[in-house]
């Protein structure tokens, strides 16, 4: 069985763990954790993931921000990516759907299902962009 790698970039240590627990509850999953934008554009490339899973709102470097630089990143530019965010404007989600956000996911999640929400998104998103894996 492949691991669908995942990167989790949150500056908040209690999502960062409950995130970890969720996906390595379920057979698949290796999950790396990053706590800042910064630091997730210093080792997505080496890391290499399968998808991104990225908080909305950071200190020093936004959400949006750091997926328009993992963007500029080649190795990346196919990685989807799922933003976490707590708000809930349908404005928000569409504005940052258009910068190519794979999928928005509102805060406070149920960590039962964000596995299944994970595989569905990347599946969604690897057969719009006709990539295997």
């Amino acid at each position: 069985m492949t691991l669908l790698k995942i990167l989790v970039v949150d500056d908040e240590k209690d999502i960062r763990t409950i995130i970890t627990a969720s996906l390595e509850s379920q057979e698949g999953f290796e999950v790396k954790c990053v706590s800042s934008g910064e630091e997730a554009l210093r080792e997505a490339p080496i890391f290499q993931p399968d998808l991104i899973l990225l908080d909305y709102i950071m200190p020093l470097m936004n959400g949006e921000a750091t997926f328009k630089a993992l963007q500029c990143i080649p190795s990346l530019t196919q990685v989807p990516v799922i933003l976490l965010t707590g708000s809930s404007s349908p404005e928000k989600f569409k504005s940052l759907l258009s910068l190519g956000i794979a999928e928005v996911i509102v805060k406070p999640f149920d960590p039962w299902t964000l596995p299944l929400q994970i595989q569905s998104v990347l599946s969604r998103y690897r057969e719009k962009h006709n990539l295997g894996k």
